[in-house]
């Protein structure tokens, strides 16, 4: 290339469109894929392992272009697709067998990560750990085993001197994200939840094996003199849980399980490492399908912005008893050419309980000794109500429609569900309207209105889903409101 690096926020540069920035929680394996007019004298300098430089609010990210499609016709398009650039950086590089016993993890990691560029910058953990390489590992898979031991969460970052790149930083954070107070709720941001609980992977008891001690035989932890907590106990090589022996085993036989760890330095620690693995396969394992709108790049809606491992609240009280869970953001895509595009997938959820606060209903206590008080009082007021009540007659009303994949679809491909917002002046109304009041319209590419769309989708309420089949061409779709 001409250019060591293409900055894709450059206003100077080639224009770029149909961008797509994922993040994943994972490992911090994101991916970036943008579009550019293949006949730009700059695209040129796109090229095969070449690098691309991403702004954002946090900082830089450094990715190496790993994929180029070339398309000429009606559009003149160059899609440019990315990985981080460590990915490859770190998979150059192959471990030799070594040992690195009684180390902090901040040394063992800058060995790994010794000739491939990157450096080690924040690390949350310092204790000392005992890492062993056999296989000939790339420097990717040594790190991701070693940091797999502390459930480490990782993130690839630049810094730059002036304009050229001055440090690539490897952070380790024991979380990343903030424990926010944003919500997401049915009937609002939640488009929907199913929740699925299986017990497919139940367990009453973990049997513990762990690696060769060095003279051929397993680490055990039969024979361990250790205080075990109830309902617990440990049998010979195994650990069992006598009440989930009692709640799911009705013939008395256990649920037996296999935990193999490779990890465990002694029975100690294998013991510890056996019964966290236990105590998550007790019980059903519940999982939970969310479908949520994307709003933050929404104008007035940049409050709702969240962040990679940020942990937020679901609500949904349509369930019997209503449910509420923290969750966390796990994946997020963004667009910075298109506001209206976007998705997150939200994961790690924890069931809340939400029991009534006794301030609570002291107040409702006290709210029915003075009730008749109150009634009279409200009386008196009717006529100041009916005045205010005309005044909002006259307040204008507006519907926004929003998309929750964004508004433009390639090849075809249009899979989305449209969102009708009705506003009364400043306040959102749609959850107080009844589903026949949203009138949906759909026009095909000549401004045909399509009836028998039109009366099937009638009464559908404020969402309507489209697919490929119902797009010819082009269409366009909108919603009227029968406010009575």
């Amino acid at each position: 290339m001409l250019w060591e690096y293409w900055t894709v926020t450059s206003p100077q540069g080639c224009p770029f469109f149909n961008d797509t920035y994922n993040e994943q929680l994972l490992n911090g394996y994101n991916t970036l894929r943008f579009d550019v007019p293949s006949n730009h004298p700059t695209a040129s300098l796109l090229e095969e392992e070449g690098f691309v430089i991403y702004t954002k609010d946090e900082g830089h990210e450094l990715f190496r272009i790993k994929e180029i499609y070339e398309s000429h016709g009606d559009q003149m398009l160059k899609t440019i697709a990315c990985e981080p650039s460590a990915t490859q950086d770190l998979m150059d590089k192959v471990m030799r067998p070594a040992i690195y016993p009684s180390q902090t993890l901040t040394m063992v990691v800058k060995a790994i990560l010794a000739l491939t560029g990157w450096e080690l910058g924040e690390s949350f953990y310092d204790g000392i750990i005992t890492a062993e390489f056999n296989d000939y590992p790339t420097a990717l898979e040594a790190l991701h085993s070693v940091i797999a031991q502390f459930d480490v969460e990782i993130e690839f970052k630049v810094e730059f001197d002036g304009l050229k790149i001055d440090k690539k930083i490897i952070n380790l954070y024991e979380k990343r994200g903030e424990e926010t107070k944003k919500i997401m709720e049915y009937g609002g941001n939640l488009l929907g939840l199913t929740r699925n609980i299986n017990t497919n992977q139940l367990r009453t008891a973990m049997i513990a094996v762990g690696k060769d001690d060095g003279d051929g035989n397993k680490i055990t932890i039969a024979g361990l003199d250790i205080t075990v907590p109830e309902p617990y106990a440990i049998v010979g090589d195994t650990i069992i849980d006598e009440n989930a022996l009692e709640k799911w085993c009705p013939d008395g036989n256990h649920r037996e399980g296999v935990f193999k760890d490779d990890n465990a330095q002694s029975p100690l620690e294998l013991y510890k490492n056996t019964l966290a693995e236990l105590k998550k396969y007790n019980k059903p394992q519940t999982t939970y399908d969310v479908s949520v709108a994307m709003l933050e790049q929404l104008t007035g809606y940049e409050f709702m912005k969240i962040s990679i491992g940020d942990t937020i609240r679901v609500k949904d009280t349509t369930f019997a008893p209503p449910l509420y869970l923290d969750a966390r953001v796990l994946e997020k895509e963004t667009s910075l050419t298109e506001n209206d595009k976007g998705r997150i997938v939200l994961g790690e959820f924890v069931l809340l309980k939400v029991k009534p606060i006794t301030a609570v209903q002291q107040m409702q206590r006290k709210i029915m000794f003075f009730e008749d008080d109150w009634n009279r009082a409200l009386k008196e007021a009717e006529e100041a109500k009916q005045k205010a009540e005309e005044i909002e007659d006259n307040v204008v009303y507006k519907t926004e429609i929003y998309s929750t994949k964004g508004n433009t679809f390639k090849n075809g491909a249009v899979d989305t569900i449209l969102m009708a917002v009705v506003y009364k002046g400043k306040d959102n109304i749609t959850d107080t309207l009844p589903a026949s009041a949203f009138i949906w319209r759909k026009k095909d590419k000549n401004g045909v209105i399509d009836t028998a769309w039109g009366n099937a989708n009638m009464g559908v309420g404020k969402s309507v889903a489209i697919s490929s089949a119902q797009v010819a061409s082009r269409a366009t779709f909108e919603c009227d409101i029968d406010i009575a």
